[in-house]
């Protein structure tokens, strides 16, 4: 896996100034929309290398038995239960979306949906892009925390389906957080065309959750994270 010129996506902090309340009390989001203010990154690195030899979702890292099954993200991320049946509906809604939904989707969450030009990404039959700018106010901020903090992109001022379906749907499905993410890290390994590293707070916080071992010439930084700082920084 070429991996030496990947660079961190790093996870936002929600604007809740921006962002009504009731939603991240609605998912108990709470602890989610602050994620924690260091990155390993020697750490990351290493776990993302261990993953791809993961067996029954327990990654080796350092020594230590990391668990990165759904409940163990989860606890990870001081997230509640989730209905059982909650996958079952949003994956019927991703696969009913694709193929007619995008109309009534768009005229949800743009603010004009009429002026909206889709570009297709690369390599992909069924994919589409448009820039954040097309988004409704309140969309435009949860696209901000969606594609760094649930669905990572290389390419954050764009909305993607995936995003985009997310957006219009956020407020009637009980979003299965933990699945989500595991699903992403193990996309984060096996497309070997990304350019970027993904979670690297969520991770860190998660070596620390099992034990893991900080090297004292592991590369660490820490400080303010926000949208007025560097968002994504170059593995040294």
């Amino acid at each position: 896996m070429a991996t030496s010129n990947r660079t961190f996506l790093v996870e936002e902090e929600l604007d809740r100034h921006a962002m009504p309340g009731v939603y991240i009390e609605l998912y108990g989001w709470s602890n989610f929309v602050l994620p924690p203010p260091s990155v390993n990154e020697s750490l990351v690195t290493t776990f993302y290398a261990e993953l791809s030899q993961a067996t029954n979702d327990v990654v080796v890292v350092r020594g230590r038995n990391v668990d990165i099954s759904v409940n163990s993200l989860r606890q990870m991320l001081e997230l509640g239960t989730c209905d059982e049946n909650h996958e079952d509906t949003l994956m019927q809604r991703f696969s009913v979306t694709r193929v007619g939904l995008l109309g009534p989707i768009r005229h949800r969450i743009c603010e004009d949906p009429m002026d909206l030009d889709l570009d297709p990404v690369p390599n992909s039959a069924d994919q589409f892009h448009f820039s954040c700018s097309k988004l409704k106010r309140i969309f435009q901020v949860w696209h901000k925390f969606v594609s760094h903090n649930i669905i990572p992109s290389e390419i954050p001022d764009k909305v993607t389906m995936e995003h985009a379906i997310l957006l219009a749907i956020q407020q009637n499905v009980d979003l299965d957080l933990g699945q989500i993410i595991h699903d992403q890290m193990l996309r984060c390994v096996r497309d070997l065309q990304l350019q970027i590293w993904f979670y690297p707070r969520y991770i860190t916080k998660l070596m620390k959750m099992f034990g893991v071992a900080k090297y004292r010439g592991d590369y660490v930084r820490r400080g303010c994270w926000c949208s007025r700082c560097n968002l994504i920084y170059r593995s040294s």
